[in-house]
């Protein structure tokens, strides 16, 4: 069985794979994913920051 820490850390190895499931209206900008929001459309309001696990900022 895998613990939540062990899958989380799965997940961060592959984190632009993850938010382009996640997101896939959104796109890579320097070191963050940008989205419009957590429904997929296309925007700059949510951003998932790529380069650290301080991962999610929504500015809607």
């Amino acid at each position: 069985m895998i613990t939540i820490t062990e899958l989380s850390e799965r997940l961060w190895l592959d984190v632009v794979r993850v938010a382009k499931y996640l997101l896939p209206e959104g796109k890579k900008e320097s070191h963050e994913w940008v989205a419009g929001s957590v429904h997929g459309e296309s925007g700059k309001s949510l951003k998932i920051n790529l380069s650290c696990k301080k991962v999610w900022s929504d500015f809607a």
